[in-house]
């Protein structure tokens, strides 16, 4: 049958695009950061976004696979699977882990190699975005950087965990409107304050 063919075909191609318009998509824009207690903040990624990852990564290697069963090998295969490998890797690589904002600084979880990446709020020498693909990157003295994605929520409220703790490094365009708000009323309270003048 022609259409079961063309069903077949159809879905190879609308299932990865489909996970990549779920992942791609600013699904932290309208949630916000979770307490924690003891100080902390957790900005964390959501769940149809961990999921379509992580389908999509299984999706790419499900296809790696099945270019080498059932046939002949051919040259054509393994050019294929080093694109899908290569597509595979490079998901995996900006996958957008967990950050935390604690009182000693901050911690991103990097779930797929085990480990955590730590920047102690003394040791944070600069925080910039990245306008391409709206990033805001943390990078402390020892080069470990903490990098904020367009999937993670409440990008305003790290910006202000960040001047709260180091805000003499932060950029006056990044501040938040709260944080603008509260100088700008500071400001006007030693100007008002007769104290300050005598």
């Amino acid at each position: 049958m022609v259409w079961v063919g063309v069903l077949r075909v159809f879905l190879v191609w609308a299932v990865p695009v489909l996970l990549l318009l779920a992942i791609r998509s600013e699904t932290g824009q309208h949630r916000a950061a979770k307490e924690a207690g003891d100080g902390k903040v957790v900005f964390e990624l959501d769940q149809r976004t961990y999921w379509a990852w992580l389908a999509l990564f299984v999706y790419l290697l499900y296809a790696i696979v099945i270019q080498f069963g059932g046939g002949p090998f051919r040259g054509r295969s393994l050019v294929v699977a080093f694109v899908l490998a290569v597509l595979a890797v490079g998901l995996m690589a900006p996958f957008p882990e967990t950050i935390t904002s604690g009182p000693d600084g901050l911690m991103q979880e990097v779930r797929f190699f085990l480990k955590k990446k730590r920047i102690a709020w003394d040791d944070v020498r600069e925080v910039r975005p990245a306008k391409k693909n709206k990033l805001l990157i943390v990078t402390g003295a020892d080069g470990t950087r903490v990098i904020h994605t367009r999937q993670l929520p409440d990008r305003d409220r790290l910006l202000e965990e960040l001047c709260k703790r180091c805000g003499d490094k932060i950029p006056k365009e990044l501040r938040p409107v709260t944080v603008v708000v509260a100088d700008m009323a500071g400001s006007a309270a030693v100007d008002a304050d007769p104290a300050a003048d005598a």
